[in-house]
């Protein structure tokens, strides 16, 4: 990244909220480089996890994982899960680099899903497992509209996305994406417990 373009990206993201007409300007280099950013991280912990999943689609909601242990009986990887946890950037903000620093009501979050049960049965599911949801609400997880989405936020500083586009250094943007997911891969056991709950609604089904 040349000087020039650190700067550049610098400012933009230090006056985020007056400079929209020139993030736009921008939009294709900052977009570009976001992507290549997590992309990179995500796979990286999907390996070292061993889950599956991928990041081809990282800013179209389309980055997820698994465990193997989630996938639905003879299913092939990759294939449909009983649970499983998308990136889900929220909010209407534009750019994309608003999400990162959660200005308004943007942000971005893992969110919990399933293939095998739509979103009410699966919201009926979250509301049951009142032990499960609280341990996790504890670990730092969030629950929105009465127990319909369970979801981690990942929560990036500001600093840390300034410093990224002015160093060219994203270390440590992606250690806060590295850290959402951490705290994923130590959460397994109790998210266990959910996807077992997913399996017994769809039986009743």
């Amino acid at each position: 990244m040349s000087e020039e373009k650190r700067k550049l990206s610098a400012i933009i993201v230090k006056n985020n909220s007056l400079l929209e007409e020139a993030i736009n300007f921008s939009l294709d280099y900052i977009q570009g480089k976001i992507e290549e950013t997590l992309k990179e991280i995500i796979d990286e912990k999907i390996n070292q996890f061993k889950w599956e999943g991928d990041s081809e689609d990282v800013l179209e909601d389309g980055a997820w994982f698994a465990s193997p242990a989630w996938r639905k009986k003879d299913e092939p990887a990759d294939g449909e899960y009983d649970g499983f946890f998308s990136l889900e950037w929220t909010g209407d903000a534009n750019p994309l680099v608003s999400h990162l620093v959660g200005y308004g009501d943007a942000g971005i979050r893992w969110l919990f899903e399933s293939n095998t049960l739509s979103a009410r049965p699966l919201r009926n599911v979250l509301s049951e497992q009142n032990a499960v949801i609280e341990e996790l609400l504890k670990a730092g997880f969030r629950v929105e509209e009465k127990g319909k989405v369970l979801y981690l936020p990942v929560k990036i500083a500001e600093s840390i996305v300034v410093d990224a586009f002015e160093t060219g250094d994203t270390k440590e943007l992606q250690e806060a994406v590295a850290e959402s997911m951490q705290l994923l891969h130590d959460s397994e056991t109790k998210l266990d417990l959910l996807v077992d709950a997913v399996r017994k609604r769809a039986e009743k089904i």
